[in-house]
């Protein structure tokens, strides 16, 4: 068994039949979503008010070669079916409805061989790699950022066509930001392209690539919010010490900053790390006056150093 009997969903999974109770899932109404729905509305009001008799049957008699796909049983699919799978296809994209049904198709070769993840001017860009011309439909279809350690892609949207090549790259930076948002540095994106053939699609070719880690210089520049927090010094030696440049190699030069509460010895900090756990527990300091010098406990923690306390 398979479907819905009631309030309950019969289904199988490996030769095994399963039931769980029917529950309507919820329906967030996003503007990719009330779009298909408006052109199925339209696809079905055409099937009745659009097409005469004569081209109705014409579907009716191509639809008895087309077969659904697997579940339990494959069976033919009946005419207004396949003119609303023919139609929904070629409005997505942006083409007429057919009146008649078109042929089989001829598929080209796919000429996306990859896709590159890279940071131009502080910048992430989503680069299609293209081994040859984009003559047809290529489809666009792609998840949401997710782990690095996801295999395979699951439940894609369909962004856009490919974008026509410069210098042997698509880029699809705006579509991808403007549906998911920028990933984050370590996750994963993947890609699938397809054909469309009059409606027809192709099996879909994927690729993938994970978010590489901004360098230094390209961190400066970069709106990711999570890679320019840990580039930076933390925020609690921005009142002992001045933070490196972003171009200035570490270790940096030492420089003079005020110890004590006064602020009337100063001491030499040699800059290794921006982290205070890997600060070096004594520092070279020049000889106070008499008398003024205060007790400090090298051993302690690095405010007791600093302070003198």
């Amino acid at each position: 068994m398979s479907g819905r009997s009631g309030g309950l969903v019969f289904y199988r999974i490996r030769n095994r039949q399963y039931a769980r109770s029917h529950v309507i899932p919820a329906d967030p109404k996003t503007p990719p979503r009330r779009l298909m729905r408006e052109i199925m509305r339209a696809v079905s009001r055409a099937w009745s008010e659009w097409l005469t008799q004569d081209e109705r049957q014409e579907w009716n008699l191509f639809a008895g070669l087309v077969f659904s796909r697997w579940r339990l049983d494959r069976g033919e699919l009946t005419g207004q079916t396949f003119f609303v799978k023919i139609s929904t296809a070629r409005a997505r994209i942006g083409r007429a409805l057919l009146r008649l049904p078109p042929d089989w198709p001829v598929f080209q070769r796919n000429p996306v061989a990859g896709l590159s993840l890279r940071y131009e001017h502080g910048q992430l860009r989503l680069k299609l790699t293209v081994s040859g011309p984009v003559d047809g439909d290529f489809m666009v279809w792609a998840q949401g950022p997710c782990a690095a350690t996801r295999k395979k892609c699951r439940k894609p949207v369909y962004l856009c066509l490919v974008p026509p090549p410069e210098g042997g790259e698509s880029d699809i930076t705006q579509q991808y930001v403007a549906r998911f948002g920028e990933p984050k540095p370590g996750q994963k994106v993947f890609i699938q392209t397809r054909e469309q053939v009059n409606g027809w699609e192709c099996w879909p070719k994927e690729v993938s690539a994970i978010v590489p880690q901004p360098s230094r210089m390209e961190a400066r520049g970069c709106r990711l919010g999570a890679a320019s927090r840990s580039l930076s010094a933390p925020r609690r030696h921005s009142a002992f010490c001045p933070r490196p440049s972003a171009f200035s190699p570490l270790p940096l030069a030492p420089t003079a900053v005020p110890w004590g509460r006064s602020g009337s010895t100063p001491v030499a900090f040699p800059w290794a790390r921006t982290h205070s756990r890997l600060l070096p527990r004594a520092f070279p300091r020049s000889p106070a006056p008499a008398g003024t010098e205060p007790k400090v406990r090298w051993n302690g923690h690095w405010r007791e150093l600093w302070h003198g306390s």
